[in-house]
Formats: structure tokens, C-alpha cells, sequence
């Protein structure tokens, strides 16, 4: 991957997700591409919210134990 695409994969992460054992989806967000401020919090959604799905669908397949760049919503 050439170092300019990384660079915008970089910038354009808004966080990093995870998921739990019992299968709860874990962000933890530091951006906010907009407005280009920092900020830190964490999310925890449950596999039964209605949200879960959509926040799923967004991120992409996160395997247990491991981390994933949450790239920036487009809408």
C-alpha cells in the first residue's frame, strides 16, 4: 500500500473497534472528520440494540480479540 493511501486511511479513521467476548461491539472514538477535532469516548453497543447491525454493517467483520479502524461515515 503506498504511504499516501495510508496516510488517508489514517486520517480518515474516526476511532477503533472491537468486539467482546459476548459479543458487544466496543468503539472508541477520537475524531470528528468534520470539524477535524479530537475527542475521546467510548461506545458500547450490545448485539441486541437496534444499532448494532447498522454500526456492524459500517466497520466490517471484527474477528473476537481483535481491533479494527473505524473509518468516517459518508452520510
Amino acid at each position: 500500500m503506498g504511504s499516501q493511501m495510508k496516510d488517508n486511511m489514517i486520517n480518515d479513521s474516526i476511532g477503533v473497534a472491537s468486539v467482546e467476548e459476548d459479543g458487544t461491539l466496543k468503539l472508541v472514538l477520537h475524531r470528528n472528520i468534520e470539524t477535524r477535532s479530537n475527542f475521546a469516548m467510548v461506545l458500547t453497543i450490545k448485539p441486541d440494540n437496534p444499532r448494532y447491525r447498522k454500526y456492524m454493517n459500517h466497520i466490517g467483520y471484527i474477528p473476537y480479540g481483535e481491533r479494527k479502524s473505524i473509518p468516517a461515515w459518508t452520510d
